[in-house]
């Protein structure tokens, strides 16, 4: 029997693809994918799931996989994203929350205007 994925752990994934997109607030990303705030808060604090009709906008607006979002399966994404992804989630292993790295703000702050 196949063991369905906690929304805890969809959560984890879609904070670690938030911050690898550079979205540094989860109100950026909601906006983004056209959610409230507190639904996408809900679901990426793993108290709730991201119904599949915004797993599926998130899909067609950058290209990740549901198999990604539901399963934690990286194949299918591009590469350049996925190796950041991954970082991510291992950087945030026994559920310390995942935090944009020093490295990422010092890369921003460059960035920026």
């Amino acid at each position: 029997m196949t063991n369905y994925p906690d929304a805890k752990s969809i959560g984890r994934r879609l904070t670690a693809f938030r911050l690898a997109k550079k979205f540094n607030t989860q109100a950026e990303m909601a906006k983004a994918i056209g959610a409230e705030h507190r639904q996408y808060h809900v679901w990426e604090k793993g108290r709730g799931k991201i119904p599949v009709a915004y797993a599926v906008r998130m899909k067609e607006i950058f290209g990740i996989t549901l198999d990604f979002i539901y399963a934690g399966d990286l194949n299918g994404m591009p590469s350049s994203i996925g190796n950041i992804i991954s970082l991510y989630l291992d950087e945030g292993l026994n559920d310390r929350p995942i935090k944009i790295r020093s490295q990422d703000r010092k890369t921003q702050e460059m960035c920026s205007p």
